[in-house]
């Protein structure tokens, strides 16, 4: 019977992770467009010069405009993680 209990201990987990996945993907589509944009060409590297070409924005901006996107993603993502109930 442990093993059994292990098992779906195992699988629970596993589902938790995908869950949790899709919520913060959810949470990232959720952001404005310039937000998310931003967000994830500085999660693929891109420093700020290069953030504020591709975006036609200051390059003073790109660190407001991260920091907005990433409380605002933390919001998000605690909101819906909260409506889903995942501990």
């Amino acid at each position: 019977m442990p093993a059994l209990l292990l098992a779906f201990g195992k699988k629970k987990r596993y589902m938790d992770r995908i869950e949790e996945r899709a919520i913060a993907r959810r949470a990232v589509e959720s952001l404005p467009e310039r937000e998310r944009v931003a967000l994830l060409m500085r999660e693929e590297g891109l420093d700020y010069n290069e953030i504020s070409e591709a975006l036609t924005i200051a390059r003073a901006s790109v660190g407001l405009t991260l920091s907005q996107a990433r409380r605002r993603l933390s919001d998000h993502f605690d909101k819906l993680r909260h409506q889903a109930a995942i501990p």
